[in-house]
């Protein structure tokens, strides 16, 4: 019984090993040079702020993800402007909404 768990342990050892070996290469192989690590190093910093930058002018430029500009139109009984598409949405509610405020 003693044996039989010592070559079980041991296969276990063998198996965790391999595993973990496994994980290494698939991150990098043992042949990659440093100057292959550092190539791809600079393509992913520049990709990243690649990303960082578009992001940053989608915030700060209005790039909402929108359609592109709002139709807008003089709001009946009042004098501003709304969007068209909320108007047209529901005219009934508009109207009943600005004789509950008067």
């Amino acid at each position: 019984m003693e044996e039989a768990m010592r070559v079980l342990i041991e296969k276990l050892r063998e198996a965790f090993a391999a595993l973990v070996n496994l994980g290494g290469e698939a991150l990098a192989p043992e042949e990659t040079t440093v100057k292959e690590i550092n190539n791809a190093q600079s393509y992913l910093i520049t990709a990243a702020a690649l990303v960082l930058l578009v992001m940053l002018f989608r915030c700060c430029c209005g790039g909402d993800g929108s359609d592109g500009p709002v139709r807008m139109m003089k709001a009946p009984g009042g004098n501003y402007r709304m969007p068209r598409a909320t108007f047209e949405g529901d005219p009934k509610g508009y109207f009943g909404n600005l004789r509950a405020r008067k």
